[in-house]
């Protein structure tokens, strides 16, 4: 552990303050769906049978301070991650020849590997789109001979959770915050330009979106309707991180999501092998109504029946939220768990992730990477020397030259207190550290050591902070670890998507060696950004909020003349940012009128930069209520931006008080950014 390179924190409270803060805390995150199903050790399952209860996720008290530099490069690399592990998919023959030799190694990669190899030798996969709701996680390195910089500690490309969870945690400390709770201390680094948004949920969620509407109309001769289904653990705690995801494919983007575990999977493929071996019509007809799971010849469309549901649905994505993990196949049913797990394979569903996709997130790609020239096979020179300085020092632990330097440094006690021993696994609680590597090494078996690598220990600073676990309040030196999401969508000709999605900040005690929050190990916490320019500043407020509302307005299928209002949408928006440009002074005019007018009855002109247009009426409103449901997605449009553009109002006004910039002229209580006159100014407007 290195030494604090950040002013005093946690900020001091006095104890009443402090109580109230976890109260507010609390309360805030039960009322919001910061949320898990409580642990075991917490609550009996005999005492909650139909999970009716849940506790607040494990939380920050304060956002942690990030340098606002390296929280940016993590941010702007991760478009070229996207790009180098798509890439590494669409030209396989590279990533086979590492997962073949891996393969021999360890029993769970071999299992992937050959549902690959049996897919590839009956002409290859039936559907050509791959969806990657990728994560790149990374710790702040510091070294006394250079400035922080981010070291990557792994890159996830199956099940990369708590995108939910993370958007609510910003959220919270935002409101924290705005509220008054952080205020008390007049040497806390925190503020409203401090705390960038978080648009993780609707990001991930915009990204399955394009994958459905990328697989297009039902091909099945019946039925016709297309969902996305959700591949989940048993009896799952995180649930309520799935289901921001799930809630914001149906409210947002009106997609139907299934969920269900293996077991649920298994069952109605059972279903479906009676269905094909009987023909008593009587017989049949009750067999129908059970679920049932198939593929469809000749398109191999993946069908599935859910227990709920009274018909059948189409699968057009499969999203991996289990089956990542060894143990999520030990049971009596193994052989059956891996049959499943190929015929998703064979489907016509995009998966998300593909098993080659999902095979190249093993630790073993992430070294093979660090070697001189790999990354030039797949990106510019430029882009691989950015990639590149993310990378902390890596060893294979295979009989190769530089396999051999690691076997020395790994069994050789005190050197190996530098270094963290990693298998090909994901989720927390699988790597060895330090002191217990040379006696691991010894207990497996030198045939095993090729199935893991040797990684250089990141320093981070010094840090600390007060955790909420289960209502408890646990303070002291906390570590933190960074996640930038990435979606990417891609054929095997070309990139169709790539996009950063938002952030994950996980914290946990320094004397945690794992950082998995699902696995206990860390909680959810938000940057509270060090250092910076006004500038930063400014792009801080708009940038990821910009990204949201894109996402928001290009998920929708409208018509031709809403697809006119979205554009103008967007063209509002780059207004507004430019009418702030210089952040935190107060030369812009930031109290001009966009006055949206959603809500207040169709029909009215919309002030659209000078440019009138006008909803329709009559007999063209008639013919716009018949595109296919697009005035439904229209209005929930409207009111998601009002929310989503409210939030910048609130966020800007906060900003103005804290740099002392005088707000009542600008009619801060009396309106808004985008209507500073307010309902009052309106009503005056109307009697005039």
């Amino acid at each position: 552990m290195a030494e604090s390179i950040f002013p005093p924190f946690p900020p001091e409270l006095n104890d009443e303050e402090f109580a109230h803060l976890v109260s507010e805390t609390i309360d805030w995150c039960q009322a919001h769906g910061l949320s898990v199903r409580p642990p075991p050790a917490l609550l009996e399952a005999a005492r909650n049978p139909t999970n009716a209860l849940s506790s607040h996720a494990p939380v920050t008290l304060f956002p942690s301070p990030f340098p606002r530099k390296n929280f940016q490069d993590a941010l702007k690399i991760q478009k070229v991650y996207n790009e180098l592990y798509a890439k590494i998919v669409q030209e396989e023959s590279w990533l086979v020849n590492i997962i073949e030799d891996l393969s021999k190694h360890d029993t769970f990669i071999s299992n992937l590997y050959s549902i690959h190899t049996r897919i590839s030798s009956t002409g290859g996969p039936s559907q050509p789109l791959s969806l990657g709701l990728f994560r790149s996680d990374y710790m702040l390195h510091i070294s006394p001979s250079s400035p922080p910089a981010i070291h990557q500690v792994e890159f996830n490309t199956i099940a990369s959770s708590f995108g939910g969870l993370s958007s609510l945690t910003s959220t919270l400390h935002t409101h924290l915050y705005t509220t008054g709770h952080y205020t008390f201390s007049p040497t806390s680094p925190i503020s409203i330009s401090s705390l960038p948004p978080n648009p993780a949920t609707a990001d991930l969620a915009r990204g399955l979106a394009f994958a459905h509407n990328a697989y297009g109309p039902a091909t099945s001769s019946f039925p016709k309707e297309t969902a996305i289904l959700f591949l989940v653990q048993p009896n799952e705690r995180n649930i309520f991180d799935q289901r921001a995801l799930e809630y914001a494919l149906t409210d947002t983007h009106t997609i139907v999501v299934h969920r269900a575990t293996p077991a649920d999977l298994m069952a109605a493929y059972a279903n479906t092998q009676r269905i094909q071996a009987t023909s008593d019509p009587s017989e049949l007809k009750r067999l129908y109504e059970l679920p049932r799971l198939e593929l469809e010849k000749p398109t191999n469309a993946l069908i599935y029946k859910p227990p709920y549901a009274r018909r059948a649905y189409e699968i057009s994505t499969v999203y991996f939220r289990s089956m990542y993990d060894p143990s999520d196949y030990e049971s009596s049913d193994a052989a059956d768990l891996w049959e499943l797990r190929y015929l998703i394979e064979r489907s016509n569903a995009i998966k998300c992730p593909s098993i080659l996709t999902h095979l190249a997130g093993s630790k073993k790609v992430q070294q093979a990477l660090c070697a001189p020239g790999e990354l030039e096979r797949f990106l510019s020179q430029r882009d691989a020397e950015k990639v590149r300085s993310t990378f902390a020092m890596i060893y294979p632990l295979d009989d190769s030259e530089l396999g051999r330097k690691a076997q020395e440094l790994a069994l050789n006690p005190e050197t190996a207190q530098h270094y963290v021993l990693k298998p090909q696994r994901e989720g927390g609680g699988n790597n060895v550290y330090r002191g217990k590597i040379p006696g691991f090494l010894q207990s497996i078996g030198k045939d095993k050591w090729p199935g893991y690598i040797l990684m250089e220990l990141i320093e981070p600073p010094s840090i600390s902070n007060v955790v909420l676990r289960n209502g408890n309040v646990e303070k002291g030196g906390v570590v933190n670890e960074l996640g930038v999401y990435g979606v990417t969508l891609w054929s095997r000709e070309k990139i169709q998507e790539n996009y950063q999605a938002g952030y994950l900040l996980r914290t946990k005690g320094v004397e945690s060696e794992e950082g998995g929050v699902a696995a206990g190990y860390g909680c959810v916490d938000s940057v509270c950004l060090i250092g910076g320019e006004a500038k930063e500043v400014e792009e801080d407020l708009f940038a990821s909020s910009r990204t949201e509302l894109e996402g928001i307005l290009e998920g929708l299928e409208l018509g031709e003349e809403a697809e006119s209002v979205k554009a103008a949408f967007l063209k509002r928006f780059k207004d507004l940012q430019a009418s702030v440009e210089g952040l935190p002074s107060a030369e812009g005019d930031v109290g001009r009128a966009i006055s949206l007018g959603l809500g207040e009855g169709y029909g009215r002109p919309f002030d659209f930069g000078g440019e009138e247009w006008k909803m329709p009426e009559g007999e063209e409103w008639g013919e716009f209520e018949r595109m296919g449901g697009e005035l439904e997605g229209f209005e929930k449009l409207g009111r998601e931006l009002e929310r989503r553009l409210d939030e910048v109002d609130r966020r800007l006004e906060a900003e103005f008080r804290g740099v002392g910039v005088p707000v009542e002229g600008r009619r801060w209580e009396g309106g808004s950014v985008f209507d500073p006159k307010g309902k009052e100014g309106e009503e005056e407007e109307r009697k005039e």
